[in-house]
């Protein structure tokens, strides 16, 4: 899950994203609402606020998501955590 808030905070904090462009993307994550119709049938939910996500099927999704881990491989090289196959840099 992606909380918004989180993530406009290290767009702004870690990217440098302020102003008119940080606001676009406010109004852009919050709000959103969605649906779930199945294949089959005619049958739809009810429209529900979309409180923890990135629009899927947006251009943006796939940019916002590393951006929101960004400070985990900081926080994980901090404190010598490796993912199984990776070396530090440098390391061999």
């Amino acid at each position: 899950m992606i909380d918004p808030d989180i993530l406009l905070q290290r767009l702004e904090t870690s990217c440098g994203i302020r102003s008119n462009p940080l606001l676009w993307l406010q109004s852009y994550l919050s709000g959103r609402t969605q649906m779930v119709r199945p294949i089959c049938g005619d049958t739809r939910t009810l429209w529900v606020l979309v409180k923890y996500e990135v629009p899927h099927g947006s251009v943006l999704g796939p940019l916002l998501c590393p951006l929101y881990t960004l400070l985990l491989a900081a926080l994980m090289l901090s404190h010598e955590i490796f993912v199984s196959g990776c070396l530090p840099i440098g390391s061999r």
